[in-house]
């Protein structure tokens, strides 16, 4: 997974996904939209095409600490309770 936050304030992401049910599938899904900083949370805006034709959208904040950012999920993909995400600042 690749997230990057420009000073402007535009959001790009991407992240591989792997699927295995009777073989394996991998596909790479991107998203864009907008970041902004509120206290400790990142709110994120973005948008990304699902793979069917349709553009789906969400808003979500991830939490700042210890020099990363936890997300719950993106682009639809919830990493399950008690699962986060690290970024680090590279």
């Amino acid at each position: 997974m690749r997230f990057e936050l420009a000073e402007d304030g535009q959001f790009r992401g991407a992240v591989v996904v792997v699927v295995t049910d009777s073989g394996t599938m991998t596909d790479t899904t991107l998203a864009v939209g907008t970041w902004r900083l509120r206290g400790d949370s990142l709110l994120l805006n973005y948008e990304w095409p699902d793979g069917t034709g349709i553009t789906r959208s969400d808003s979500q904040a991830g939490i700042i600490s210890d020099g990363e950012i936890q997300l719950s999920r993106f682009v639809g993909i919830a990493f399950g309770p008690g699962i986060k995400l690290h970024f680090r600042r590279h």
